[in-house]
C-alpha cells in the first residue's frame, strides 16, 4: 500500500512540474505555390539546442501544430511526395508565445531541398498584444480631458475637510 502511494505522489509531484515547465507553440499551414492545402505532408522540428525532434502530419485543412515546446531555437523539415523537401532554420520560440511558420512547398525536382532562414522581424498572426513598460513619465503624459489633476484633488480634499468638521461641530 505505501509503495502504491509512493508512486502515485511521484506521479503527480512529476506531472504538476512539468506542467510549471516555460514552454511555446509552434503552429503553420503547408501550401503549394498556388496556395492550395497539403494533406499529410510530414512536418519535423528540431531543437538545434537539444537535438530532439518532434513530428506530426498536416491534416485536412494542411495545418500542424506542436504544442508545449520548449523555449529556444527550432529548424523545421516539411516532406511531401511529389513536393522538394522544404527547411526553415532558425525559428525562436518564446515562453507563453505561439510561433505561426506557413510552409508553401515548390515541385519536385532531383533530390531538391529548399532551405529558408527564418527572420526575426516577422509579424506573429497567432497573437495579438501590446506590449511595453508604463513608466511614470508615461503615466504623467496620459491627458486628463484638460483638467490639472494636482490643482483639483487639493481643492477638493479641502473641501471634503470643511464638510467633515461642519458634522463634528
Amino acid at each position: 500500500m505505501r509503495k502504491a502511494l509512493a508512486v502515485l505522489l511521484w506521479i503527480t509531484v512529476n506531472a504538476m512540474a512539468y506542467g510549471q515547465l516555460p514552454s511555446s507553440t509552434m503552429n503553420g499551414r503547408v501550401t503549394d505555390l498556388q496556395g492550395a492545402r497539403v494533406v499529410s505532408a510530414r512536418v519535423t522540428v528540431t531543437s538545434i539546442a537539444q537535438g530532439r525532434s518532434r513530428e506530426t502530419l498536416t491534416n485536412a485543412e494542411g495545418l500542424y501544430v506542436f504544442p508545449s515546446l520548449e523555449v529556444g531555437t527550432y529548424d523545421l523539415k516539411v516532406e511531401s511526395p511529389s513536393f522538394a523537401i522544404t527547411e526553415t532554420h532558425g525559428i525562436t520560440l518564446e515562453v507563453g508565445r505561439i510561433q505561426t511558420v506557413d510552409v508553401s512547398l515548390h515541385p519536385a525536382s532531383a533530390n531538391a531541398v529548399i532551405n529558408v532562414s527564418e527572420a526575426n522581424d516577422t509579424v506573429n498572426l497567432s497573437q495579438s498584444m501590446i506590449q511595453g513598460q508604463i513608466n511614470s513619465k508615461t503615466i504623467e503624459s496620459i491627458p486628463l480631458n484638460g483638467s490639472v489633476f494636482q490643482v483639483k484633488f487639493p481643492v477638493a480634499m479641502d473641501s471634503y475637510s470643511a464638510a467633515l468638521r461642519e458634522q463634528m461641530v
